[in-house]
């Protein structure tokens, strides 16, 4: 069997799923999952494939940290024998199943999605060789936004670019609401609790501002030492379920991002498409779709960010902040960019 792309990535979140889908109707495409499950995922509906339009193969059935990494390399090889290709898509170059693609293909064939960042993966010593030498092998990668070309040209990357604006497609639901433009007095975050999120810097601002509350939506490593460190104030409720992001959004009047490094942060694109105004660091990946309105820098004083968002009601109510992303233009755009391979 002959396709034009084969794409192969760690395991089928939705918004790759939909990605998938898009390209499918003007592509001829197979999808490798080097896994159908992990042991860390934002919640339970975070990975599907009940809505896939496309052929697909699963290498691994337990979870992806426990795979057999030989064994999945042999099944990728088995795979991979049965069918031809233009183009082979490898989701980065931290897996052995990669490193094997990478190697055992022709250069010309061989492409990659880039989701790292120039903020999270190193550029010198030996880590540094080790990308180069991955990348001497890749003739083409799609690179998500600004941020991911930056790490390449670091790394002294000398094929073809193309930048996407995205890491796939979130789910769109019919909006059952419409917001009633009064200020709550919330902000909202929904994601891992680990330290890269930097999460702490936040509480430490909330608990100086007992009128607002921040509200927590989410699991990880860091979760205990932030509810001992975090007033009353700030509430922590747990995973959520991908469904319900709606009726979590439409109680807050922002939602903020505060990672030192984020590959992107589909959760902002979730925010703004519900009509929630986003505050995001601007080491997120997912700057590339915003103005200088929702960016904020590390070095800046979040609680002086706070208090001059809620001096004035108008600049929540207007919600002008969450009018600075097409997503329709932005998806047409991420999807057209694997028409022209």
């Amino acid at each position: 069997m002959n396709y034009d792309l084969v794409f192969v990535t760690h395991i089928p979140v939705f918004y790759k799923a939909n990605l998938y889908n898009e390209i499918n109707k003007n592509k001829k495409i197979f999808v490798i999952f080097v896994a159908d499950e992990t042991i860390s995922k934002r919640s339970d509906d975070f990975l599907t494939l009940k809505e896939a339009d496309f052929p697909y193969k699963v290498l691994s059935e337990v979870e992806f940290e426990n795979r057999n990494k030989l064994q999945n390399i042999l099944k990728l090889k088995a795979v991979l024998s049965k069918i031809s290709f233009e183009r082979i898509i490898v989701s980065g170059w931290d897996l052995a199943e990669f490193w094997y693609i990478a190697f055992t293909n022709p250069r010309i064939k061989n492409a990659m999605a880039l989701e790292s960042t120039i903020y999270e993966s190193k550029t010198t010593g030996v880590r540094a060789l080790i990308k180069k030498l991955f990348l001497a092998r890749i003739s083409k990668v799609f690179a998500s936004g600004s941020l991911h070309k930056a790490l390449l040209d670091r790394l002294g990357f000398k094929g073809q670019v193309t930048i996407t604006k995205g890491v796939g497609i979130i789910r769109k639901p019919a909006i059952s609401f419409k917001r009633d433009g009064k200020v709550k007095n919330r902000i909202v975050y929904v994601g891992r609790l680990s330290p890269e999120k930097n999460l702490d810097k936040v509480i430490h601002v909330i608990n100086e501002l007992p009128w607002l509350q921040f509200d927590i939506y989410g699991v990880g490593p860091q979760e205990q030492d932030l509810k001992e460190m975090a007033m009353g104030n700030v509430i922590f409720h747990g995973a959520i379920p991908n469904s319900n992001l709606e009726e979590i959004f439409v109680n807050a009047d922002f939602f903020i991002l505060p990672s030192k490094s984020e590959p992107w942060g589909l959760v902002v694109e979730e925010a703004l498409y519900f009509g929630l105004p986003v505050i995001v660091s601007d080491r997120c990946g997912v700057v590339e779709l915003l103005d200088e309105s929702s960016i904020f820098s590390l070095d800046d004083d979040l609680k002086v960010k706070f208090l001059e968002l809620y001096e004035s009601g108008q600049k929540i109510c207007s919600n002008k902040m969450s009018s600075n992303l097409q997503l329709s233009d932005k998806d047409a755009t991420q999807v057209g960019v694997y028409y022209c391979v």
